[in-house]
Order: C-alpha cells, then sequence, then structure tokens
C-alpha cells in the first residue's frame, strides 16, 4: 500500500509571523514587566532547575493583561485561518523574559511530560541589541532550518510539540526582551 500524499509537507508552513504590537506597546510591557525578575529554570528529570549552560535569562510571570490577551486571541484567529485543525485553546502560562550579553536559551521543545502545551507564542519586544535570534532546528539538532531575526512587535506562533526544536542564540551585544505564551 502506498501512501497518498497530496503535496509537500513542510514543518516550516506551521511558523508563522505576524506583526501585531507597536513599539509603543512593546516599550510599556518592558516598563511594567522589568522588575523584580528571577532567575529562568529549565525542566529536567529531577524537576525545575536554574542550568545557565541551557538556559541563561530572567523571568517574570506575567498575569493577565488586557491587551496583550486580546492581541493573543487575535493571533490565534489569524493561524487558526491557515490551519483548520488547530484547536480552540486557552493560554496556561506566560513569562516576561530578559536576556543580557551572553543570555541564551539552548535547542530544546515546549511540550513537555509537565507542560502539556499545543501552541507556543513569542512577542517580540525590542530589536536594540546583537545576537538573540530565533533559531529552528532540524530533528539532528545540528542544522538551524529557520533564522528569525526579530522585529519589535512582531508574534511568532509555531506548535509546541517535538517537530519545533528551537533556542534564542547568545546575545553579544544590548538586552533582548520578550514575552512567551503557551497555549492548550
Amino acid at each position: 500500500m502506498q501512501d497518498k500524499i497530496a503535496g509537500n509537507y513542510s514543518v516550516l508552513e506551521y511558523i508563522k509571523v505576524y506583526p501585531v504590537f507597536t513599539k509603543d506597546q512593546c516599550k510599556q510591557f518592558i516598563e511594567i514587566y522589568d522588575k523584580d525578575l528571577f532567575e529562568a529554570k529549565s525542566a529536567t528529570p529531577q524537576g525545575d532547575m536554574v542550568q545557565k549552560n541551557h538556559r541563561d535569562c530572567s523571568l517574570k510571570l506575567v498575569k493577565e493583561n488586557k491587551l496583550m490577551d486580546d492581541m493573543l486571541e487575535e493571533c490565534l484567529t489569524m493561524y487558526r485561518t491557515s490551519f483548520k485543525f488547530v484547536p480552540m485553546m486557552k493560554r496556561v502560562d506566560s513569562q516576561f523574559l530578559r536576556y543580557d550579553v551572553n543570555g541564551k536559551f539552548n535547542t530544546h521543545i515546549d511540550h513537555y511530560n509537565l507542560s502539556a502545551r499545543t501552541v507556543s507564542m513569542s512577542i517580540i519586544l525590542n530589536e536594540e541589541y546583537m545576537g538573540g535570534n530565533f533559531q529552528f532546528w532540524d530533528q539532528s539538532g545540528k542544522t538551524i532550518i529557520k533564522e528569525i531575526t526579530p522585529i519589535t512587535g512582531d508574534v511568532l506562533l509555531f506548535p509546541s510539540n517535538f517537530l519545533f526544536p528551537h533556542s534564542v542564540a547568545p546575545i553579544t551585544m544590548g538586552t533582548r526582551y520578550a514575552i512567551v505564551n503557551w497555549y492548550n
């Protein structure tokens, strides 16, 4: 029996970038959340732990923010327009992230045993830094298959599963700010 394929399938089709927020809105998010941050942890078999060799950034949990929530719901609606089988979801987690010089997040996926996430969303809050590109990797984890240069106000959406290993390249100058959100 031979599989029938309607066309070429590429995981890259499922990575979308939407220009959503203004620079002023992004600046406001930074002003609101860039205080009282703590070191980010990584999921490990032993539980969540600070592992600067894997994830080096600071974070603050983001609670409700009506403007952000409404705009991200619009992004999900646009995403569902392209991919009709994306289910209706609710935000399950949101983090404001600050990456200083040498900050990074090595290759990982967002869906794991203790955190069943379906869609990942990252709001790019600034672009006044060097390094810090968002990178998607092949399944070997050795080859970058897509790299996204940040533009202030962009929202990056992609599935959270094993088909989308990704990273944030080390920051070489300045400070990178983002808000990441996960939906399930």
